[in-house]
Parts: C-alpha cells; sequence; structure tokens
C-alpha cells in the first residue's frame, strides 16, 4: 500500500507515468548489471509497467522466502491476469531508485512518511528503533532481515500506520482523483 501511494504521489505530480514501460526508465546497461538482467532479454520486458506491477499483473513469478539466488523471471506475459509477485514490486522499487537517484526509504520519507508526519515509520530499521521493535522469531526468511530494505516490509508504529490509512482511505490530499 505505502509503495502503490508513493508512486500514484509522483504520477500525481507528474514525475512519472503508470503506463510508460519500465523499460524507458532505467537504461539497458543498468538493467544488465543487475539481478534483473534476465529480465532485460526477455521479449516481455518491454511490456513491463507499474500500472501492470501494481495490480499484480506482471507476469513475474513470486520469489521463494529463503531463496535470495533465484533470478526474477517472467512466467506469462504482463497483462495476461493476477498472479500475486513480490519480484514486481522488488522491481519497481529497483526503477524508482534509479529514475529518481534515492533509496526507497528516502522517497517515502519525502512523499508519504515526513508529509504524513509519519516520524517512526521507515522500510529500513534506523538504529533509533533498536530496543522499541519486536523481532520475528522465523529467521528463515530473507523477508524478515531488519536490515534489508524491501518494498513489502516496513516498520511502523500503529499511530503512524493509522495516519496511513486515515488518510489514503479517506483524506486523499495529496492525490487527484484522476
Amino acid at each position: 500500500a505505502v509503495v502503490a501511494y508513493l508512486v500514484m504521489r509522483l504520477v500525481t505530480d507528474e514525475q512519472f507515468d503508470l503506463d510508460r514501460p519500465l523499460s524507458k526508465y532505467v537504461s539497458k546497461s543498468i538493467v544488465e548489471n543487475s539481478r534483473y538482467k534476465e529480465l532485460a532479454r526477455d521479449r516481455r520486458y518491454s511490456h513491463l509497467t507499474a500500472r501492470r506491477i501494481l495490480s499484480h499483473r506482471s507476469g513475474l513469478a513470486d520469489s521463494l522466502p529463503g531463496h535470495p539466488e533465484r533470478k526474477p523471471i517472467f512466467i506469462a506475459s504482463p497483462g495476461r491476469g493476477f498472479l500475486y509477485s513480490d519480484e514486481g514490486y522488488s522491481f519497481l522499487q529497483f526503477v524508482l531508485e534509479q529514475k529518481f537517484g534515492k533509496s526507497l526509504d528516502e522517497l517515502t520519507q519525502i512523499y508519504v512518511f515526513g508529509p504524513l508526519e509519519m516520524k517512526r515509520t521507515n522500510f529500513s530499521r534506523p538504529t533509533h528503533f533498536n530496543g522499541q521493535v519486536m523481532a520475528s522469531t522465523n529467521t528463515s526468511s530473507s523477508r524478515d532481515r531488519s536490515d534489508s530494505t524491501s518494498p513489502w516490509i516496513f516498520k511502523t508504529t500503529s499511530s503512524d500506520f493509522t495516519k496511513f490509512m486515515w488518510t489514503v482511505r479517506l483524506e486523499n490530499p495529496s492525490l487527484s482523483h484522476e
């Protein structure tokens, strides 16, 4: 929800286009030197858009927890049916970070957490969160690593999350209706 809201803020500010192929935002050489190089070699790559990723219609396989060596791959053509994919969100994070030259943490601080005054929310765990976060007992999954930054895990408090949900559901002061 936070990444989707971030993208919609960027769309509202005319800094990002939901339907522009993501390949147009990142040079092929950058993708070729990343974990996404196999995607760029697939003809379906040119049909991958933020809208398709946000609606889980990217065609990308879901990652396997605990298998960071697994390469992101297409298992369907983008836009062809619903298939949950955290890999899609990871690739969207990669594109956003490359396009804007800022980390996911920095982008969400600028466009989401800062404007909503969510002072105790972040994608990576700042040191001032130490001793105030309940740790997971499942250590086998890379998703549970407190030092990682991923678009599917963020650290927050109930009051900060309530601010976010209230804004997204009821107020939407930063998004246009379109």
